[in-house]
């Protein structure tokens, strides 16, 4: 294939305390795509990008961002060198208004890249514009995760780590996230998805990755998990 890949993970294993959640996670994702990570409730999805992203520190295992290892780095060092997390609980800064939190994550990319900036961020989050110097804690959750996705952007991430983006929305919004992902995907943007919503990866997700009891049981393309109903039944049917 053409496209580079942009995140690799071997062997990646985590501990909370004595207790083991991931067994052995290989994932790889290519530039320019969009990976969805799959798996039901305590699968280990969530720990998966906490890992990643330096929230929690893998007992063993490599991540390489653009063959970079950077397994074991504090989450600050991390995001410095180009990875982009948004948490499964948002955590906007509720006092500060919307272009505020905004404002609070510019940085340059690590290859010293602007693309993002509060112009192009209106722009693609049209529905933030009129909310701009509306506290951020006053916003729906819909909105609320709209902007935790643009604030993101704004520190020019070489990977964006999305955990469970549709979860606890109304359909409507939900819609709206899926269309955002697109909108993103075609940009160039490597998106890296947590989610158990499976049709919503089917829509946005250009390839797929199910884990379950912390172990990855299927890696492809989102075509290739369609014809697995083996696969989707057994780890993804709730």
């Amino acid at each position: 294939m053409a496209e580079e890949k942009l995140l690799g993970v071997k062997e990646l294993a985590v501990f909370y305390g004595a207790s083991q959640i991931l067994f052995g996670v290989d994932l790889a994702v290519e530039e320019g795509r969009t990976l969805a990570l799959l798996g039901r409730n305590g699968a280990g999805k969530s720990t998966t990008l906490k890992a990643l992203a330096g929230v929690v520190k893998p007992s063993s295992g490599s991540v390489a961002l653009r063959g970079q290892e950077i397994a074991g780095w504090a989450s600050d060092r991390i995001a410095r060198g180009g990875m982009g997390y948004v948490p499964e609980d948002r955590q906007v800064f509720k006092n500060h208004s919307v272009e505020d939190n905004l404002k609070l994550a510019v940085k340059k990319g690590v290859r010293g890249q602007e693309d993002w900036n509060l112009d192009r961020v209106y722009e693609a989050f049209p529905l933030l514009l009129p909310l701009s110097q509306r506290k951020a804690g006053l916003l729906s959750g819909g909105e609320q995760q709209m902007l935790t996705i643009a604030r993101t952007l704004m520190g020019n991430p070489e990977i964006l780590l999305l955990d469970e983006p549709s979860e606890g929305l109304a359909p409507i919004i939900v819609q709206a996230i899926a269309g955002l992902i697109k909108d993103l995907k075609k940009s160039g943007v490597t998106i890296l998805l947590a989610e158990q919503n499976m049709r919503f990866c089917l829509k946005v997700a250009d390839d797929a990755a199910v884990i379950d009891k912390g172990r990855i049981v299927f890696q492809g393309s989102i075509a290739e998990l369609r014809e697995r109903e083996d696969v989707t039944k057994r780890y993804l049917a709730i």
